[in-house]
C-alpha cells in the first residue's frame, strides 16, 4: 500500500481474482516492445496488495516469461504465499509504515508480526529489495520510528537503500469514489517530518523521494 495510508484489512475491501483463462493476450505474450533494454522494462504488481491474489499473480508472473518483475508489496501475507511469489521476481518494494505494534493496530487496524516476519524473510531470499516509508503526519513521521526501522534495516542482507515517500492526499479521494468515509486517525494539515539522520547515523543508504540517493 502506498501513502495513502488505507488498511491491509481484506474482510474490508472488494477484490477481483480473474480467472485465469481471462488474463490479457498482452500478458500472455508480452509484445516486443515490453522487453526493453535491462534496466528500462519490465512489470510492476502493486495494489491494494497482490499477494491477497496470490495464486493469480503467479499464474500471471509465468505468463511473462524472462520480463523484469517488480512487486510492490505490504508484507500482510501468509508467509507461504510471500515465499512463493517473491522468489518468481527480480526486485521488491517493501513498504513498511510503523515498528511498534501498538501504533501499527492503533493506526493500520492489524498486528504487524506477520509484515515484520516477511521482511526477514525477505531478507533470506537473495532478492534485493527496498523498504519504503510512506511519511504521516505524526504517525510514521516520528524519530522514534525512523530509529526504529533503521535500526532493522541495518541487519537486513540484500536492501537496496530505504525510500522516505512524503505524503500525498489521494487517500482521501479514493474513499469518496468508494462511497465510503475517510476518516484518518491523524492530522492531514500538520506538516510532514522528513529526517534522514537515523538511518545514515545506522549506515543505511536513504533517500527521500523526489531527491537524489544519499
Amino acid at each position: 500500500m502506498g501513502p495513502g495510508f488505507a488498511p491491509p484489512s481484506f474482510s474490508k475491501a472488494a477484490h477481483c481474482a480473474v480467472p485465469g483463462a481471462k488474463i490479457p493476450k498482452a500478458c500472455r505474450q508480452p509484445p516486443r516492445s515490453w522487453r526493453a533494454a535491462p534496466g528500462n522494462g519490465g512489470v510492476t504488481f502493486s495494489g491494494g496488495e497482490p499477494l491477497a491474489q496470490a495464486d493469480f499473480l503467479m499464474e500471471v508472473i509465468d505468463s511473462l516469461g524472462d520480463l523484469h518483475v517488480l512487486l510492490d508489496t505490504s508484507g500482510y501475507a501468509l508467509e507461504s504465499d510471500f515465499r512463493r511469489v517473491v522468489q518468481r521476481c527480480n526486485l521488491v518494494y517493501f513498504d513498511l509504515k510503523l515498528v511498534d505494534r501498538e501504533a501499527h493496530m492503533r493506526h493500520i487496524g492489524v498486528d504487524n508480526a506477520k509484515i515484520l516476519g516477511n521482511l526477514g524473510v525477505l531478507a533470506t531470499m537473495n532478492i534485493p529489495f527496498v523498504i519504503r516509508v510512506p511519511l504521516i503526519p505524526g504517525v510514521t513521521d516520528t524519530d522514534e520510528n525512523f530509529a526504529a526501522i533503521a535500526g532493522i534495516a541495518n541487519q537486513l542482507a540484500g536492501l537496496i537503500r530505504v525510500d522516505l515517500l512524503p505524503y500525498n492526499r489521494a487517500a482521501g479521494g479514493k474513499y469518496l469514489a468508494l462511497k465510503r468515509h475517510f476518516c484518518p486517525t491523524y492530522d492531514e494539515s500538520r506538516p510532514v517530518h522528513i529526517n534522514p539522520d537515523a538511518f545514515e547515523a545506522a549506515g543505511v543508504k536513504v533517500r527521500v523521494v523526489g531527491t537524489a540517493p544519499k
